[in-house]
């Protein structure tokens, strides 16, 4: 039980001052004292500090962190969880630049976390929803909600300042849907990279476009997972490779699958094979590794294989500088500076246009995909799936009800 009784002190001038002082014991028998100019703000602690007591959750102010001093805690324990491979590196980096860049330079990042307020967190959120994308808002919001979790785990936090705080979802229109390369310009790639006399550039297209690859899976593919031999050959997703060039798990659970291939598809990669002379009995050694047999990293494709084939293709674009609105020029070349149309991961949403107007259902896209759920799946392309012929019947359908 806490209870409360009124003091009195002096003051330098030698006047009397008043206040009204809670005493009580925390769970480890410790005497713990705090004053307050009134009896009603004193009443008001004295049975919030009871019920946290009664709940076993009461943390002392002499034993809670700020939230900087947690943040560096709580991002030391990923960094533990990183090196024993339970979290990736690329990560837990961009767990330290939510940190770094929109949390630690807050005023919120200064104060004792036992004094933190749902108050306090709204603004924080809406400074977040002012001066960042939603996509961008919502992660560096779910990291601090992660990190104060932990701090309550430590004992450091006695309650959930984030417990009712929501971001505002913009509205759907203004939601952009994703871009998907046209056809034409898909023809006009894989036209472009029959000119690699490899084969590299065309097996690596056709996994990305007609299997749904993603670009991380293409560099970490091993000889193992591939099976050409026989009438239904395949291709098994095993591993990745990140963008440290680190090879590991696949991004998911769901990312473990197995896709058909082509007949196109197996000539194209027994050609890319045949020219580096990856042989079968060298099942870890990567298809589309670097000649030291390591993962080519994502920079080196882009800018030494992408962007070349990109140009050849004629699929670039003229950068323009958002603030002047006018094209910017490349200082080596003076010439105005181009830019692929669109990245390698398009290729992604490439192939899932070209299977919904096939006629796949969402679950068989899903699991094609190696999306975590259904609900992605439709998130992210169930603006594709239209049937004009059925809505124009079902409209048709309403009217006679009535004739």
């Amino acid at each position: 039980m806490a209870t409360i009784r009124k003091i009195s002190w002096k003051k330098g001038d030698g006047s009397l001052s008043y206040g009204f002082q809670i005493t009580y014991m925390d769970r480890a028998s410790k005497r713990h004292r705090k004053t307050f100019d009134t009896k009603a703000a004193a009443d008001a602690w004295r049975v919030k500090i009871e019920s946290e007591l009664a709940d076993g959750k009461h943390v002392p102010d002499s034993a809670t962190r700020s939230v900087r001093h947690g943040s560096d805690e709580w991002l030391r324990y990923m960094e533990g969880l990183q090196r024993v491979g339970k979290r990736e590196r690329v990560t837990v980096r961009h767990y330290r630049t939510h940190l770094e860049r929109h949390i630690s330079p807050k005023p919120i990042a200064d104060m004792n976390m036992n004094h933190l307020t749902s108050a306090h967190i709204q603004e924080f959120v809406e400074g977040l929803e002012s001066t960042l994308s939603h996509a961008l808002a919502i992660k560096v919001y779910m990291t601090l909600r992660m990190q104060l979790a932990y701090c309550r785990c430590r004992r450091w936090l006695a309650h959930d300042p984030c417990e009712g705080i929501k971001l505002q979802r913009p509205k759907r229109y203004d939601v952009q849907s994703v871009k998907i390369p046209p056809k034409k310009d898909i023809r006009k790639l894989l036209v472009a990279a029959q000119d690699d006399i490899t084969g590299k550039s065309t097996a690596m297209l056709r996994l990305m476009v007609f299997r749904g690859l993603r670009i991380s899976e293409v560099r970490g593919l091993p000889r193992k997972a591939l099976e050409l031999d026989g009438k239904a050959p395949k291709i098994k997703i095993l591993q990745r490779a990140d963008d440290y060039c680190k090879i590991g798990r696949p991004k998911s659970h769901t990312s473990f699958r197995t896709l058909a291939l082509s007949p196109e598809d197996v000539l194209a990669l027994r050609k890319w094979l045949f020219s580096q002379g990856i042989k079968e009995d060298q099942p870890d050694t990567l298809v589309f590794g670097t000649k030291t047999g390591e993962a080519n990293s994502y920079q080196n494709l882009y800018y030494r294989w992408w962007i070349p084939m990109m140009k050849k293709a004629g699929l670039t674009e003229t950068v323009i500088d958002m603030k002047t609105r006018k094209p910017v020029i490349d200082k080596k070349t003076r010439k105005y500076k181009a830019a692929p149309a669109f990245t390698p991961h398009q290729l992604r949403h490439a192939f899932a246009s070209l299977s919904i107007e096939r006629g796949i259902s969402v679950k068989q896209l899903q699991v094609m995909m190696g999306h975590s759920s259904i609900k992605m799946t439709m998130d992210t392309y169930g603006h594709l799936w239209k049937d004009d012929e059925a809505d124009q019947a079902m409209a048709i359908a309403i009217e006679r009800q009535l004739c």
